[in-house]
């Protein structure tokens, strides 16, 4: 399907944010891994908190992009939806006990957003 302009600006773009999302992502692990390498596990914690809701959003964009490129844009109804129609699992961000934010599971989380 042939994209107008418009629509060809919008893919673009939320292709772009979507990559700025995951870089983000990517930058914040180093520092949790940073905080919890220092003992500062709460702070370690909260970071993995945000990057778990920046790959969220990556996510959204990503399938939001798909959608212009071949012409569902606006078809489903809730963004749940769309994640699951391009397999992507739903994630919810939950608290983490503070010992789970030990070195090996920022260092396994990191393994998982850049993979």
């Amino acid at each position: 399907m042939l994209l107008t302009k418009p629509e060809q600006d919008l893919k673009r773009d939320l292709q772009g944010i979507a990559s700025d999302l995951k870089w983000s992502a990517v930058e914040l692990l180093r520092i949790a891994e940073r905080l919890g390498l220092a003992g500062n596990d709460a702070d370690a914690q909260a970071v993995l908190r945000m990057t778990a809701v920046l790959r969220a959003g990556e996510n959204k964009l990503d399938v939001y992009a798909e959608e212009v490129r071949s012409g569902r844009f606006g078809s489903l109804v809730s963004s749940d939806e769309r994640l699951e129609a391009l397999g992507h699992r739903t994630q919810r961000v939950e608290r983490l006990p503070a010992q789970d934010c030990a070195v090996t599971p920022v260092l396994e989380l990191r393994d998982s957003v850049t993979g």
